[in-house]
């Protein structure tokens, strides 16, 4: 517990914007199973496709989400992955080269988070963002290595990181 609070106090010091609540956007409902799904850039309508929404650039999910997804990519070259962040192009891009680069899967930026609200993700609560759960998800994700980059929204600086025996996933 003392280093996910740790890790939480940092990243409060270092970027208290990860903090501070989003302005809501209004979301649809999402898609049932079998409909029409919204628009997306990147995505083929004629090929299955695996689609993220991460949390934010520089967080230790939304990088487990990523190595996941470029795993999965490499498994299954008949499908596609996209990963969509309401970070810019650029920041988004930097971020996912610092552990390793996107690979196949597609990095869709959505700073004004239109495609989260048309998708119908819309933010989640104060205990999902920084829970009992989260926090011991959170232990689980530093003791393989994952969010020890730097770069990001919310910056994952090394030095505050937690290292197991463990081999790393990277």
């Amino acid at each position: 517990m003392r280093w996910q609070l740790v890790y939480l106090l940092r990243d409060f010091i270092v970027a208290p914007h990860t903090f501070i609540k989003p302005k809501a956007v209004a979301t649809a409902a999402p898609a049932e199973l079998g409909a029409r799904v919204p628009e997306l850039p990147t995505r083929k309508p004629d090929r299955a496709a695996v689609i993220a929404f991460l949390r934010h650039v520089g967080c230790p999910f939304a990088e487990a989400t990523v190595r996941n997804l470029v795993a999965l990519a490499e498994q299954h070259p008949t499908i596609d992955f996209i990963a969509v962040t309401h970070s810019a192009d650029r920041p988004s891009h930097r971020w996912c080269q610092a552990f390793g680069g996107p690979g196949r899967v597609a990095i869709v930026s959505d700073p004004d988070r239109a495609y989260y609200a048309a998708w119908g993700v819309g933010l989640s609560d104060r205990r999902h963002f920084a829970g009992p759960d989260s926090l011991a998800a959170l232990r689980r994700l530093l003791d393989d290595g994952i969010g020890c980059c730097a770069g990001g929204t919310s910056p994952a600086t090394p030095g505050i990181c937690r290292r197991s025996t463990r081999q790393s996933p990277r």
